[in-house]
């Protein structure tokens, strides 16, 4: 509260008690509004360099490539405090988003790649000086020149400009200050459009890896509050859909459609262990390249798998991991499949989720829906 004594206003009208308020409300102001102590955002921005090649997983994949591979990164991270459970239950790791661009490791064909990814970074090792951490993120990644017919036929790698993202890296970082660290490690990183766009053998990047990062913050604050909810078990239904192209360039799309159950149970507050079954309706299984009926028998589209399901919870956010085989009519790789994926909890039942589905690697389809989940002691 500010206060103007102007020369037109007797002094005399000011009374002892009008001084009196006054001193009190500008004392209040001064002592209501503290210098404040902000809590340490501990922010950090990092640069990082990969080198290596992509893997020749196909026969033409060699002789697409006329380089090396190489990329540079623009991370910005937070280190977690505490405040809130799965930051404790996960020993405190960092959250941040990643820019990556560089060379695909063949000029010509598949040219240059950029990618926007959210990421994880656990720490595993770690005293005053050294960490050793393991970072995984997932995103999406544009590649300049994908397959074309006319222009790009070469490239049987790619069959897309947009695609999926995945980085798994491990990171041994030693600090030389209070607020410069310096890093080095091994990275893998998987790029693919999970088999909506065909040719899509996918690029796969085992690199080497060197940079450092820049804190603004010297002292990490950390909430040890001691927080223990109970173990709950829990059955969940989950749908979902998925479009894929097989077996060639230029055949039709397929919609895909998969019913499953779990049941799970929290063995720590961040893991969940279990299994279930799925049921897949996938009308590729009777079709030949040219999208005609190899057999009238309708039933031959539906696959039947059991799974095997690990889960780390990262607060609304977690992540799948399931190993599943074919009770009934396996794919043409095999009776095993993969899924991995993402899952964010929209309510304290209802979460939505997308899952990439593969079998030994190559990747079959991505499929997204809503999972439904009941809980019980």
């Amino acid at each position: 509260m500010y206060v103007l004594l102007s020369p037109a206003i007797p002094a005399f009208k000011l009374t002892r008690s009008w001084l009196l308020i006054i001193t009190c409300i500008l004392t209040y102001k001064c002592s209501a509004q503290p210098k404040r102590q902000k809590t340490p955002a501990n922010i950090s921005i990092g640069i990082q360099q990969y080198f290596g090649s992509f893997l020749a997983t196909a026969p033409k994949a060699s002789f697409i490539r006329d380089s090396y591979s190489s990329f540079t990164e623009l991370a910005v991270s937070q280190q977690t405090r505490g405040n809130k459970e799965w930051h404790q239950y996960n020993n405190y790791p960092e959250v941040g988003v990643g820019a990556i661009y560089g060379n695909l490791g063949s000029r010509q064909y598949l040219g240059k790649s950029f990618s926007v990814f959210p990421f994880v970074r656990f720490p595993l090792l770690q005293n005053n000086q050294f960490k050793l951490k393991f970072r995984a993120g997932t995103g999406f990644t544009w590649i300049e020149k994908p397959y074309d017919v006319v222009s790009n036929h070469k490239n049987t790698l790619i069959g897309s400009h947009l695609n999926h993202y995945i980085h798994l890296s491990v990171e041994n970082e030693l600090r030389l200050g209070k607020t410069v660290s310096l890093n080095a490690g091994l990275a893998f990183i998987h790029m693919s459009n999970a088999g909506a766009q065909l040719p899509n053998f996918g690029l796969n990047f085992p690199m080497v890896t060197g940079g450092f990062r820049y804190s603004f913050n010297e002292k990490i604050v950390r909430d040890t509050t001691v927080i223990s909810p109970a173990s709950r078990k829990q059955i969940r239904i989950l749908l979902s859909a998925g479009r894929k192209q097989t077996p060639w360039v230029s055949s039709p799309h397929y919609t895909v459609g998969i019913l499953g159950a779990e049941i799970g149970k929290l063995i720590s507050p961040a893991q969940l262990v279990g299994g279930g079954l799925a049921v897949f309706h996938d009308p590729s299984l009777t079709k030949d390249p040219t999208g005609y009926t190899l057999t009238k028998n309708k039933s031959k589209n539906i696959q039947v798998g059991l799974q095997l399901l690990y889960e780390r919870k990262l607060g609304r956010l977690s992540i799948p991991l399931q190993v599943g085989y074919y009770l009934l009519h396996p794919a043409k790789r095999g009776n095993l499949y993969q899924n991995v994926g993402l899952r964010y909890q929209l309510s304290k039942n209802l979460s939505a989720f997308y899952t990439l589905k593969v079998h030994a690697g190559k990747a079959d389809y991505l499929h997204t829906g809503l999972a439904y989940t009941f809980f019980y002691q």
